[in-house]
């Protein structure tokens, strides 16, 4: 399925902000909830079907969506989950010049997106693993 990411606002027609609970009804698919660590303060929805892992605050407010395959998460015109890294990572970069690059991966400050690619040194040209969608403020 095609997600549009509305930079800090959206994922397709789920808000960033929204309520565990609204988030369950609007999707209205199965899901595994999880925690992802002893620390976490509120579990994961992991709607498997779907590729989304939706990360809550501990007041079950949604912060960040983590999405994998099947789903394909579109910025602007960039399919994220189906082009070559290296190819993603050039493109983002020409629009945002503070783009946070790391071993793994990608951070956009300016987009509130990351883009998590663990080969990206030894395999630039595969597909990244998952991406994320975040609100202001979740990696402060």
């Amino acid at each position: 399925m095609d997600y549009t990411i509305t930079p800090y606002e959206s994922l397709g027609n789920i808000s960033l902000g929204l309520h565990r609970n609204e988030i369950r009804e609007l999707l209205k698919e199965p899901y595994t909830e999880f925690y992802r660590s002893e620390s976490s303060k509120a579990p994961i929805d992991f709607y498997v079907d779907l590729g989304l892992l939706i990360n809550y605050e501990e007041n079950f407010l949604c912060e960040a969506i983590e999405i994998v395959k099947p789903a394909n998460p579109i910025l602007f015109t960039i399919e994220l989950l189906n082009l070559p890294y290296a190819s993603v990572e050039e493109q983002i970069a020409d629009w945002d010049d503070g783009l946070k690059i790391m071993s793994t991966g990608f951070t956009s400050y300016k987009f509130g997106v990351g883009v998590y690619a663990p080969n990206r040194d030894d395999s630039p040209n595969e597909i990244s693993e998952s991406v994320i969608v975040f609100k202001k403020g979740y990696y402060d």
